[in-house]
């Protein structure tokens, strides 16, 4: 009996009608035979159960159905709403599908692989939720008790500032405008502009800023990237775009090839100097810009290649995923956006509109991590662009040697995410990440 191998799974919440809770989820996957053969236009049989726990846990919820897929090996299905669905605790997480298929329509199932559900279905929650005591919330704030000595992260300051002879100066913005708001951005002092008549003040992860907290985090430019947190560390699901460092200063835009070449200050261009292109594939940095403690939003930063190995190992140990370049199924093709000319997953990710990924006939982008990798190319150090739709490059801080510094790359013909040295004066994408503590969720 052949091995049936699931490429791509999707799960999502099927709403329902007048405001009732969702009590079905929508699932589809590429089925493929042992062969790496598409299975099209067959009648399979399909068992899918929901796990809780860990991927070999105790069986919450399980059915059979007979589905058939389409001329692309899709099949498209509901599950749940039979018995047993409506006593699943859903706060008892995670939960993980098993999917197990025979491709002869039958009952004679071969175990395809399990995999965790990347979403918490909140409508489910809300349906099993009762009420709590504030008392009985995790994650409670510490009240502060108003004293100077319990704060964390305070500057130093002199104990009288008299005492201070002209040499010394306190190393503070200076305002020039009514209004202006001076406030600690965590290793600097930053000043926020004065406010519009009208506008309320909000603190956004700590950091004040006029009109309500963007749905993502916002860059000095007011650009606002959408985020995904994956294992303990949250990267921007988008390239950076940028054209300033967060405390305002313009990033250099060489205007000629000589320029780029000299300039190991910091500089960027867009693709082909156009913003269109940068709009959509964000900008190209050299080296020297990326190393910049400013170049990220505050409280973010360009990743060390300790943190991109830190990504790859948590990929490859959760969904038990390897990053072999020759494996279509492999961790590159998961981080690439499903946007791809002649994508066999159909519907919008099979697209020949930028941005997306150049078409191939064994790999293609899968977005299984909405982490949305984008091929935005490369300025090489002589000034000639390069390569988009075909590689994505991201610079890390760390060098290699007094030349080089260590990037990442994928490729539209590869499904690795691979580790290389490169000029310092290649202009490569940016994607900014920052650590987070998931322990107080598990």
């Amino acid at each position: 009996m052949k091995k049936i191998i699931i490429l791509l799974t999707i799960v999502t919440i099927c709403t329902s009608l007048l405001g009732q809770v969702p009590r079905k989820m929508s699932y589809q996957s590429v089925v493929r035979n042992a062969e790496h053969q598409l299975v099209r236009d067959a009648s399979v049989g399909l068992r899918l159960s929901l796990l809780q726990g860990s991927a070999t846990g105790t069986e919450v919820y399980s059915e059979t159905q007979t589905v058939t897929t389409d001329a692309n090996g899709l099949l498209r299905t509901e599950f749940g709403g039979e018995q047993g669905f409506d006593a699943i605790d859903w706060a008892q997480g995670p939960l993980f599908i098993r999917t197990e298929i025979d491709p002869d329509g039958g009952a004679d199932y071969t175990i395809t692989g399990v995999s965790k559900l990347m979403t918490v279905p909140y409508a489910f929650h809300a349906h099993e939720a009762g009420t709590l005591d504030y008392e009985q919330l995790n994650g409670l704030p510490e009240l502060f008790d108003g004293q100077w000595e319990s704060l964390e992260g305070v500057p130093m300051l002199p104990s009288d500032l008299s005492d201070l002879d002209d040499s010394q100066q306190l190393l503070l913005p200076q305002g020039n405008l009514t209004g202006q708001i001076l406030y600690w951005q965590g290793d600097q002092w930053a000043l926020l502009p004065a406010s519009s008549p009208g506008q309320m003040l909000y603190f956004c992860d700590g950091i004040p800023r006029w009109g309500p907290c963007p749905d993502g985090i916002e860059d000095v430019d007011g650009n606002v990237y959408p985020t995904i947190v994956i294992g303990e560390q949250e990267w921007m699901a988008e390239n950076l775009r940028t054209t300033r460092y967060n405390d305002g200063t313009e990033i250099e835009y060489p205007q000629t090839d000589l320029d780029w070449w000299n300039n190991t200050t910091g500089a960027f261009a867009w693709y082909q100097d156009d913003t269109d292109w940068g709009e959509i594939y964000g900008g190209l940095y050299n080296w020297y810009a990326a190393r910049s403690a400013n170049l990220c939003p505050a409280g973010w930063r360009v990743p060390k290649d300790e943190d991109w190995t830190q990504l790859v190992n948590f990929l490859m140990d959760e969904y038990d995923i390897d990053n072999a370049y020759t494996n279509p199924d492999a961790l590159g093709n998961g981080l690439k956006t499903c946007r791809q000319l002649n994508s066999p997953l159909g519907g919008e990710c099979d697209t020949n509109v930028h941005p997306r990924w150049n078409s191939h006939h064994t790999h293609y982008g899968k977005d299984l991590f909405e982490f949305n990798a984008l091929p935005g190319g490369v300025k090489n150090p002589y000034g000639i662009f390069a390569t988009v739709g075909t590689n994505g490059h991201w610079w890390s801080t760390t060098e290699s040697n007094e030349d080089n510094a260590f990037r990442r790359n994928l490729n539209s013909m590869y499904g690795d995410l691979s580790r290389f040295q490169y000029n310092k004066r290649y202009g490569l994408s940016v994607r900014c990440m920052r650590d987070v503590d998931t322990s107080s969720g598990e």
